[in-house]
């Protein structure tokens, strides 16, 4: 059996010798055509390893990926912290991505009134309840004005 390399000198085929003597070598002789066929004996077959063990070494791999994915979906969602500011205290909760922060949180102070939600403690940064959503952990701080007798 002859190959030709791209520059046009012919490359002849040759069977190497088996590496493993006095075993099968997946060798079969056609009775038509006479030639040796040698059958693919797999990516590992000069690997001195049982299948037993490769069976247990995949399947420890296996466990591996299902631990990992479970522990990275564990915590799903993001928690939105709540500080008042003096005011009433409302619970930290964990929320989905992509959600809006609920506009019933209104906390109560005395001698103040409830402005909204802010990012940042200043109260200079407003969260807009209708367009911003929840995509990471967030703090929102509580705006009051103090009421005029």
């Amino acid at each position: 059996m002859k190959e030709f390399q791209e520059d046009g000198r012919d490359l002849e085929v040759v069977d190497l010798p088996s590496e493993t003597e006095g075993e099968n070598t997946s060798e079969e002789t056609t009775e038509e055509s006479g030639q040796n066929n040698k059958k693919y004996r797999g990516l590992y077959s000069r690997l001195k390893i049982s299948v037993k063990t490769l069976d247990r070494i995949i399947v420890a791999c296996i466990a591996v990926i299902a631990i990992t994915m479970l522990l990275s979906i564990k915590d799903i969602g993001f928690e939105i912290t709540y500080n008042t500011l003096g005011g009433t205290a409302i619970e930290t909760e964990t929320v989905m991505y992509g959600t809006h922060v609920d506009k019933t949180l209104i906390p109560e102070r005395e001698g103040y009134t409830f402005t909204g939600w802010f990012l940042d403690e200043a109260c200079t940064i407003p969260w807009n309840m209708e367009d911003d959503i929840i995509d990471r952990d967030v703090t929102l701080y509580a705006g009051w004005t103090q009421e005029k007798e």
